[in-house]
């Protein structure tokens, strides 16, 4: 007997076909979100993002500068 290691040939193509289809129009609506509120929220997370990729910046100046012996105190 020869043991396959993986998915089958089906379980992979029902995956790609489900992952590649387009998401159900009413799933947005049965949630009860608008366009609008999409878009706040939308723009509140993007706030989220860029407010976090500053804290990243600013920790990694500052572990720049503890690495490279370069902090007074």
């Amino acid at each position: 007997d020869v043991e396959e290691v993986g998915f089958a040939d089906e379980e992979l193509e029902r995956a790609i076909l489900e992952f590649s289809s387009a998401p159900a129009v009413g799933a947005t609506k049965a949630a009860g979100k608008t366009d609008e509120a999409l878009r706040k929220e939308n723009e509140e997370l993007w706030a989220i993002v860029n407010e976090q990729n500053e804290v990243q910046k600013s920790t990694w100046s500052k572990y720049r500068k503890v690495a490279s012996g370069k902090v007074e105190g």
